[in-house]
């Protein structure tokens, strides 16, 4: 994220963090404002990146509920507690690999299967709709590419709890369907 605030392409003035919004409400600041930090945190754009056009739009790809204009307005509107969210994710110590338990290897592998029963029962096809910063923004004990690294290595495993999970899902609208006959 830039030190200066994005220039506002829709001519309006930009607000403060403590002015009335008309894109967001209290309800969604904190998400909102956690998905720009962790974004910036998380992404290759750089500490000195001005956002520009390209990464509103590749936001509201992530992140649906705000298009490219709505994100833009809540990053001028909001700047101030982005960068505190992502000055304090910056400076968040990394956890190496190794300090992982086993348990949370365990339930990380779980992470990742119902993400992708998620993204099955949404009709996208799993395997080739991955999106780590979705992971990585639901469970920041990872960034994105340390998910996409994790997977590899624990497909087997991932593959496992995926079919597991599948198997239930299919057999719980067994279920209902004999329910309502």
């Amino acid at each position: 994220p830039a030190k200066d605030k994005a220039p506002n392409t829709n001519d309006e003035p930009a607000r403060d963090d403590d002015s009335p919004s008309t894109h967001s409400n209290d309800q969604n600041k904190e998400k909102h404002v956690n998905v720009l930090a962790f974004y910036f945190a998380d992404g290759k754009e750089g500490d000195n990146h001005i956002p520009d056009s390209n990464i509103w739009r590749r936001i509201a790809e992530l992140f649906p509920e705000l298009n490219e204009t709505e994100w833009e307005l809540f990053y001028n509107e909001h700047y101030d507690s982005i960068m505190e969210e992502f000055t304090r994710l910056r400076e968040r110590p990394i956890k190496k690999e190794s300090e992982f338990s086993e348990n949370d290897i365990q339930n990380h592998t779980y992470y990742v299967a119902k993400y992708l029963i998620d993204l099955a029962a949404n009709g996208d096809h799993p395997w080739t709709k991955v999106r780590w910063k979705h992971l990585a923004y639901k469970h920041p004990i990872r960034t994105s590419r340390r998910w996409e690294i994790f997977y590899s290595e624990y497909i087997l495993t991932i593959s496992s709890i995926y079919e597991a999970l599948r198997d239930i899902e299919l057999k719980r609208v067994r279920l209902r369907k004999r329910k309502r006959v």
